[in-house]
């Protein structure tokens, strides 16, 4: 290729990068949207869930004489209340004529079907886990680069406060873990009408102490709260209920004390005895073209250089003979 053909390509490349918009592909639909719970290895639980769950290990009731119980708050009697591509080991119950999916049952299993529904071996590739998953992952990796469109108030350690902006599409707070790691209380400043995501940085192990208060401590602002715990390797929720729906894909998840989770959890695995609750996260869905969420800018350095390059390429083209 000519120098000038690698000239323009290069160039081209930096525009369409600065052009491009990261977040055309973000479903949260396809997880925490439609799933209480989407866990990929094991689900170790032994009280109730409102919805539907997912899981790509095996599902353990934590306690012998305890059993699991999925679809608690659904009306379609059609739906799979609980999915596992594992084993099933223990006592699980369906409520209300919904359905019970498995690869294998243990000898110790015990399936209940309240209102009727059925259980089935699931069928070779008749449910894409992996999809499920790849989209969980996928997504807290484009939601960590958001912008912060607000400010999180921590000058009182005891009241902080999010400070949401209600006349804009999506709110977005980055945030570290040392003020969820308090006894303090947490809040909105106002109740969100749209959208919010608290990206939380913090790796190995987070013990979450902090509580909601509030306007934040109900199921209305709980559909509109997404927390994307990116890089954590294992999370323990040990004060009172949590509000909002949780993406936590590279962490083990233990709800050791308090109360619920309310909204839609995925996680590499789970371990609680506290029920899971149904407001799931309302969602966002970007239009690139009409609505873009954000831009990826190009890389400026990559982009300087390129018109350098052709600059002086151009000099040399029209220097004469």
């Amino acid at each position: 290729m000519k120098i000038e053909s690698k000239l323009i390509a290069a160039l081209g490349l930096c525009l369409s990068l600065s052009t491009s918009y990261v977040y055309a592909t973000i479903d949260t639909s396809a997880h925490i949207g439609t799933f209480n719970l989407v866990i990929k290895n094991d689900l170790n639980l032994n009280t109730h869930v409102d919805g539907k769950a997912i899981v790509g290990g095996n599902l353990n009731p934590r306690k012998s004489n305890n059993r699991a119980e999925f679809g608690t708050k659904i009306t379609d009697p059609s739906v799979d209340s609980i999915t596992v591509l594992g084993a099933i080991d223990g006592k699980v119950v369906a409520q209300n004529g919904t359905n019970i999916k498995y690869g294998t049952l243990s000898d110790t299993a015990n399936l209940t079907l309240n209102g009727g529904g059925t259980a089935t071996k699931l069928k070779s590739g008749e449910v894409d886990f992996d999809a499920i998953w790849d989209q969980v992952v996928s997504d807290s990796a484009a939601l960590k680069n958001l912008d912060s469109t607000g400010e999180f108030d921590t000058r009182d350690n005891n009241q902080l406060k999010f400070k949401n902006n209600n006349d804009l599409d999506l709110n977005v707070f980055n945030i570290g873990t040392a003020n969820l790691t308090s006894n303090g209380t947490f809040a909105f400043d106002f109740s969100p009408t749209a959208p919010v995501i608290i990206n939380v940085g913090g790796t190995g192990t987070i013990n979450l102490t902090s509580k909601a208060s509030g306007n934040f401590a109900n199921p209305a602002g709980a559909t509109q709260v997404l927390w994307n715990f990116y890089e954590a390797s294992k999370i323990n929720f040990n004060n009172d209920t949590w509000w909002g729906s949780v993406l936590a894909p590279h962490a083990n998840l233990k709800v050791a004390g308090g109360n619920n989770l309310e909204g839609g959890i995925a996680a590499l695995s789970l371990k609680t005895d506290k029920e899971v609750h149904n407001p799931l996260f309302v969602g966002i869905t970007p239009d690139p073209v009409t609505n873009p969420v954000t831009q990826v800018p190009a890389p400026s350095g990559l982009f300087i250089a390129a018109l350098a390059l052709f600059y002086m390429s151009r000099k040399r083209w029209l220097k004469p003979a």
